[in-house]
């Protein structure tokens, strides 16, 4: 399931209509996740797995206003990723790097402004992702973690029962039923 979605993804980044549906399908939990993490437009936001078609990070940046580094570690992505930011209209606000969640400092952005972090479903290893986020110096203060469902659990990797969030809201979504949030130690 998780590599038929991302080859959508892919496959759809040149049909505007498409980003605009998946969009919509993502504007209310992306709501939530902002309201979750208490997310502004002072915040800057690292979206880990953003994926050809990051919705979230457009959706971050439209409803809260917020600047966004949307991070995947396909090389294939993002110039796609860039073309529906473009589209978006918000260029301005989302930058498209690559990138490994497991090694985010490497990643071509400014860590010490990063305030929070948003890990996609799809994202693997989670506790890895999660790890090095919560370890890093000038790392995001709020971490919000989408969580699968059950019967995908094992496709897209789960947080071991040991990662406590914080705070979580629930989402009516097929692949993941709830996004944790996780605070840095």
């Amino acid at each position: 399931m998780k590599h038929v979605f991302a080859k959508l993804e892919k496959s759809g980044t040149t049909a505007p209509l498409l980003f605009d549906l998946y969009t919509r399908c993502y504007r209310g939990v992306v709501g939530r996740e902002i309201e979750l993490a208490g997310v502004d437009r002072r915040d800057t936001v690292l979206n880990v797995g953003c994926g050809a078609m990051p919705f979230t990070a457009v959706l971050v940046a439209k409803l809260a206003d917020a600047d966004v580094y949307a991070l995947d570690n396909d090389d294939s992505v993002p110039e796609r990723a860039r073309r529906n930011v473009a589209y978006a209209n918000v260029a301005d606000r989302v930058q498209i790097v690559t990138g490994d969640g497991r090694a985010a400092d490497d990643a071509p952005l400014p860590h010490e402004t990063v305030t929070t972090a948003f890990v996609a479903v799809q994202a693997t290893p989670k506790a890895e992702i999660v790890d090095h986020l919560r370890a890093l110096e000038d790392g995001p203060d709020r971490i919000v973690v989408r969580h699968p469902r059950g019967a995908v659990a094992d496709e897209y990797g789960a947080l071991p029962p040991a990662y406590e969030p914080v705070d979580a809201v629930s989402h009516p979504m097929p692949t993941f039923g709830k996004s944790l949030l996780f605070e840095r130690r």
